[in-house]
């Protein structure tokens, strides 16, 4: 089969099913690929037929060549007036992007060192502009509920608190080995733990994700990294 769709036979009034009346137009939307993750067709039926279909329809085009059934509708556009009671609108559909990274500038307000019990030996905490990896991670929630997508939390310098839940430690300023004022029982993590982390690049959350639509039911996550310094 060819990769056009023969046009529909066109009876004033009397198209009572929509029919695709034009090739998919494929787009890259994302700037860090080229990849077509988005296509847009005209669709065309009587007005007096015409019915909203719901979002996450797959294309109708399974089993046929060109099969585009993995796409899903994201978006349907305002009907246009053709004469004869006829009507013509765009349908948007779109498959879940690969995951991709962005990097930008950042201020991040890095942990504070004490070094020696009693007498503070270290660094106080401070702000430095810094490249951060913003993660884009996209998911497809059927039926518009994104609930089981998980939110990464922000990277957390905390009191150890014996017995309690670690969700209700108190947050800090200085991080150490062993225990001070603020933190008698010591640190989570500890200045060990957290120089390792510097000598290996291991990257801290910066800010806890945040969670967006992207296009009709398929959502985008995006988080942000700093490397520990």
């Amino acid at each position: 089969m060819s990769d056009q769709w023969p046009d529909p036979p066109i009876v004033d009034g009397d198209l009572d099913t929509p029919a695709a009346c034009g090739l998919p137009v494929f787009s890259s939307p994302i700037s860090a690929s080229t990849k077509e993750y988005v296509f847009v067709q005209e669709w065309m039926c009587s007005r007096k037929a015409f019915a909203f279909t719901p979002l996450d329809t797959p294309h109708p085009s399974a089993s046929q060549l060109p099969d585009y059934s993995a796409y899903v509708l994201v978006e349907e556009g305002p009907r246009g007036d053709m004469g004869g009671g006829m009507v013509k609108w765009n349908r948007t559909y779109a498959i879940v992007p690969d995951s991709h990274d962005e990097y930008e500038s950042y201020s991040y307000h890095f942990i504070g060192f004490e070094t020696f019990s009693g007498i503070f030996v270290g660094r106080s905490r401070l702000s430095r502009i810094v490249v951060s990896r913003v993660a884009h991670d996209y998911f497809f929630a059927p039926g518009g509920n994104p609930s089981s997508v998980e939110i990464l939390s922000e990277t957390r310098y905390v009191a150890d608190q014996p017995g309690e839940d670690p969700s209700s430690a108190s947050d800090i300023d200085f991080l150490s080995n062993f225990g001070y004022a603020a933190a008698p029982h010591g640190t989570t993590p500890n200045l060990t733990t957290y120089q390792a982390w510097m000598a290996t690049g291991v990257e801290l959350i910066a800010e806890s994700s945040h969670l967006s639509r992207w296009k009709g039911n398929i959502y985008q996550r995006q988080t942000r990294y700093v490397l520990a310094q």
